[in-house]
């Protein structure tokens, strides 16, 4: 529950109290084009870098979003994960927990 609410002021209500997240939504271009902008604006090189959790040279190749004709569900899910991971790290190591 407290990720979903930190990602609530993030992303459109629907996508953040989902049941099972993004597995139940209607894969189209908006969701592409939400995570996206989640993917530019909270998955940067140098967060991973500090963080320390994650392989650099996978990331970047992950978060190098592919044409529209060679999108997969897998890509999908693997930048969902990883924006949910950083949302994580920045809530609860950053923030410490804190919601506001």
């Amino acid at each position: 529950m407290p990720l979903r609410l930190a990602a609530e002021s993030l992303i459109p209500k629907r996508l953040a109290w989902a049941p099972k997240g993004i597995a139940r939504l209607r894969h189209d271009d908006l969701l592409w084009e939400v995570i996206s902008m989640l993917v530019k604006s909270k998955v940067t090189t140098e967060r991973v870098m500090a963080r320390g959790l994650l392989d650099i040279a996978s990331v970047k190749d992950l978060i190098v979003l592919p044409a529209r004709r060679k999108r997969t569900m897998h890509w999908l899910y693997r930048l969902w994960y990883l924006v949910a991971l950083e949302t994580w790290c920045e809530l609860f190591i950053d923030r410490q927990g804190a919601v506001n």
